[in-house]
């Protein structure tokens, strides 16, 4: 694989079919390396119930059926997994395993996904996971792993911004002062309090929160608020985070 042309495509990714074309490049080259099958995918936090997703799945089609229809999503250990961790997640890491867990395992298998490793990745707009999974034995996957690994990990961010500028920059962008209208009240300050601090009218900061709500399809400002820090767009200020650091030296004295 050419890592260095396929980031530059994804980082001019433009259209969904071009996102598609450029996974499936990725994909192609890890897959001619040996016996793997490749999916990706990637969550956008906007519903904690239900987050949206996107998934560029190249497993079987038969273990894709038996996998949705027995909702095996719900007791695959490679999500929780990947909710809070950023290091690789072997199928031989799986552990003790329920029942349902097990018969998933043997499906799985079944369909000629035996081994595999997952590759998580947390953007600012979510997670994704890289599963690549073969039929082969583990000690095989690991090791090639291990050479994949360094051409798959400078390309995890590129993959994630393009997937979220094509799929899931879908929402309004939120002005200068609708965000800062929304950091202040992610602090804890009233309408009052926002107005003063941005040197504003009280019905003004109403308006910039009344619109970012609108923009971000949330439902409340408390909704909106989330959804902005999910999403990246309400970060901590320069100054704070180097208050926070001195803080946290100070408390080491």
């Amino acid at each position: 694989m050419d890592i260095g042309t396929l980031i530059s495509k994804f980082d001019t990714t433009a259209t969904f079919d071009e996102l598609k074309l450029n996974l499936n490049t990725l994909a192609h080259g890890i897959e001619a390396e040996g016996d793997f099958k490749v999916c990706y995918v990637q969550m956008s936090p906007r519903s904690l119930g239900a987050p949206l997703t996107f998934v560029h799945n190249r497993f079987p089609i038969a273990w894709q059926h038996v996998y949705n229809t027995k909702r095996y999503h719900k007791i695959d250990p490679s999500w929780s997994h990947a909710r809070k961790s950023l290091l690789p997640f072997y199928w031989t890491d799986l552990g003790v395993l329920s029942d349902c867990q097990n018969s998933m395992v043997e499906d799985a298998r079944s369909h000629g996904l035996c081994s595999g490793v997952l590759m998580p990745f947390y953007g600012r707009t979510g997670y994704s996971l890289l599963w690549l999974m073969s039929s082969t034995a583990h000690s095989e996957v690991a090791q090639a792993y291990e050479i994949f690994k360094q051409q798959l990990y400078p390309i995890l961010p590129h993959m994630f911004e393009a997937t979220s500028k094509i799929v899931f920059n879908t929402l309004g962008i939120l002005t200068k002062r609708e965000a800062e209208a929304l950091y202040w009240a992610a602090e804890g300050k009233n309408t009052e309090a926002i107005a003063k601090t941005l040197f504003i009218a009280h019905a003004t900061v109403e308006k910039h929160i009344s619109n970012a709500i609108k923009k971000l399809d949330a439902l409340n400002r408390s909704h909106a608020i989330r959804m902005a820090r999910d999403m990246g767009l309400l970060v901590a200020r320069e100054e704070l985070l180097n208050y926070g650091i001195r803080k946290i030296q100070h408390g080491k004295r």
